[in-house]
């Protein structure tokens, strides 16, 4: 049918080809590969400063570090930087942001 479906993504190049091994082991009809993707690489810390400068609200610098795949705990950090917020203020939101 020429659909392509992802079946995992972030592995490195040996996990990925593995997870090809494996699942070509299991004799279906459809065809696996391992695509290498570009690594983001995004200056979260910089990012976050441009957009308070700029007048984001808070929730949205968060919302959108958290898209980029920002990790919980430099987040709180990145965000703790930016504002007068203790750090579970932050935990909370981002929490809130990763459940919405």
């Amino acid at each position: 049918s020429g659909n392509e479906s992802l079946v995992e993504q972030g592995l490195s190049e040996v996990a990925a080809r593995r997870l090809v091994v494996e699942y070509e082991s299991h004799k279906h009809h459809q065809h696996y590969w391992a695509d290498l993707q570009p690594e983001k690489s995004v200056d979260f810390a910089a990012l976050a400063a441009e957009m308070n400068a700029n007048g984001s609200p808070l929730d949205q610098i968060i919302s959108v570090l958290v898209t980029y795949g920002a990790s919980f705990e430099p987040l709180v950090r990145i965000i703790s930087t930016i504002s007068n917020l203790p750090a579970q203020e932050i935990r909370n939101r981002i929490v809130k942001r990763r459940e919405s």
